[in-house]
């Protein structure tokens, strides 16, 4: 309380005006939408055998392929592929990109059990090094036996390790390992694992539309496209990416630093294989990672075995469990778990049976109902204050 003595009209015209800036803020504080400023970047030079297309040239271009790209993408009604996944960093070997190529393709990349150690050897070999190295379980982690299925919206990827079982709104993740299954949404899981996308990669229609297209005698095309640059983000990436100029599929894609050129990504797809089904593929995908000019780590696939457009059996996207298997069900913010005492034969039910009748859009609008009510109190507080800061400024006139 403030002492009656002490509220003269010169005290109570501040404490008035103090109330009210008070209160013009508090209103004034419910969230907005920031905005990113937009700049410009300075593309890289080009260089090479490749010379530009003319706008004749771009516009046939950009009328022929999205169909061919429609084309692929209807293709497939089913898939099985079998592969090796490699993945390694590169530490005490400095290498450049094209270095890194270069020893890459002296080793026939055949994919067998030998594969993974002859990569190990010649580009990580201090992972074998030491007197207590468990030598398998050093390949056992840079190598990776897997199997992808796909059938319309249904996606399966099994391996020794881990298995990702994705069908309607549901993605089961298991850890064969620790002996548990979690769930999550459709969208909502950040482990990566092979799809389609992966194996046979369609190029970006609006990269077409936006590149500049150049070819070369050697049937080829490279689109080369500079993305916007932003004030947090001046290192946008610019995209050049080399295509077939019969079947309009990949080669190369290199990811360069829009404002200096310098490579951070480049992606080849070798060896393409029309698989049984009839569709094309390649059989070698290999990702490359570059920082400061040094290959930082590798990922790469080697197709064994692949199958399109054949039937598969009933349970070939039903997940089972045997009996003392831990599950985590983190569908919802709320997460919960346990165990089941008795096999599961079918792990998408018992999920689904713990979620009949909680839909996704409640909880958002719920959240966002949460974020409209916290705005609408500040506005009314803020106005309370003004109120009083009113009645206070006409009480000491």
């Amino acid at each position: 309380m403030i002492p009656v003595q002490w509220m003269t009209d010169s005290n109570a015209r501040l404490i008035a005006v103090v109330i009210l800036f008070m209160g013009a803020k508090i209103a004034l504080s419910a969230p907005r939408a920031p905005s990113e400023p937009a700049g410009t970047i300075s593309p890289p030079p080009t260089a090479g055998d490749f010379q530009p297309l003319s706008a004749e040239e771009k516009s046939k271009l950009i009328q022929d392929f999205p169909a061919i790209w429609a084309g692929y993408h209807s293709e497939i009604a089913t898939a099985e592929i079998d592969y090796l996944f490699i993945t390694f960093l590169l530490k005490t070997r400095q290498l450049s990109c094209d270095e890194f190529l270069s020893e890459l393709r002296k080793i026939p990349l055949v994919p067998d059990k030998n594969l993974t150690r002859r990569l190990v050897q010649q580009f990580c070999p201090e992972l074998l090094q030491g007197p207590d190295t468990d030598e398998e379980a050093v390949l056992r982690a840079v190598g990776d036996w897997r199997t992808y299925r796909q059938q319309g919206t249904e996606r399966r990827c099994l391996s020794k390790t881990f298995e990702h079982v994705v069908a309607d709104d549901l993605h089961l993740l298991v850890d064969h390992p620790n002996r548990g299954v979690r769930a999550y949404r459709r969208g909502d899981c950040n482990f990566f694992y092979e799809t389609m996308d992966w194996f046979r990669t369609m190029p970006n229609e609006a990269l077409l539309k936006e590149a500049t297209v150049f070819q070369n005698p050697e049937e080829l095309y490279r689109l080369e496209y500079y993305g916007p640059a932003r004030e947090k983000a001046p290192q946008t990436h610019a995209s050049w990416m080399t295509l077939g100029q019969t079947d309009g599929l990949p080669r190369q894609w290199q990811m360069l630093a829009a404002t200096t050129g310098e490579l951070l990504r480049m992606e080849q797809f070798l060896d393409y294989t029309l698989y049984p089904g009839d569709v094309l593929c390649p059989t070698v995908r290999i990702k490359i990672n570059v920082d400061k000019g040094k290959v930082s780590n590798v990922r790469l696939t080697i197709i064994q075995r692949a199958e399109f457009n054949m039937p598969f059996p009933e349970n070939a996207f039903v997940l089972s469990t045997p009996a003392d298997w831990s599950w985590f069900d983190w569908q919802h913010e709320r997460h919960d778990g346990g165990q089941w005492k008795q096999p599961v034969s079918d792990v998408a039910r018992f999920f689904r049976g713990r979620t009949a009748g909680t839909a996704r859009e409640p909880a958002a609008a719920s959240k966002s109902s949460g974020t409209s009510w916290r705005s609408l109190m500040l506005i009314f507080n803020g106005l309370i204050l003004i109120v009083i800061g009113v009645a206070l400024w006409r009480r000491s006139s």
